[in-house]
């Protein structure tokens, strides 16, 4: 099982700069999610690929209890999932999820609010922990946003 997927930070006074290393975009498989992804706390991505084979983000979570493996396990199984329309997605399109590791609640919760402000209506973006006034994130891997 490969464990170097994690996010890492610094703090210089009131700011927080965070290196987020995402695991590879991996083909959603309930076999492959058992074997590779840890069970340990942190942040995924769930992805379905459009017509022109571009991914577009469907889902995203911080994980806590449970680890990711368990979480990703769980939500990416059509038989499993609660969420019907994720469920649709799921059995008709191609989909794929990153990961990273994230050992702070609040840590996830910076993130998540940075992450958020990429691609979630402005409504919607959870807040930050608020220890910091300004939060910077590098992310290592896959570009797949653009912000």
């Amino acid at each position: 099982m490969d464990n170097s997927y994690f996010t890492s930070k610094q703090v210089v006074e009131e700011t927080v700069y965070y290196t987020l290393a995402w695991s590879g975009l991996a083909k959603v498989d309930k076999f492959e999610i058992i074997k590779k992804v840890p069970a340990m706390s942190g942040i995924f991505q769930l992805f379905y690929e459009d017509k022109y084979k571009k991914p577009i983000i469907m889902y995203m979570a911080r994980v806590w209890y449970g680890g990711l493996r368990a979480i990703l396990r769980e939500i990416t199984d059509p038989l499993l999932t609660g969420d019907v329309n994720r469920r649709q997605v799921l059995e008709t399109r191609s989909c794929y999820y990153r990961y990273t590791q994230v050992a702070s609640q609040e840590d996830m919760e910076d993130l998540i609010h940075y992450l958020g402000l990429r691609i979630l209506p402005p409504s919607q973006v959870p807040p930050p922990s608020g220890r910091f006034e300004e939060i910077y994130v590098q992310e290592i891997g896959e570009a797949l946003i653009e912000g």
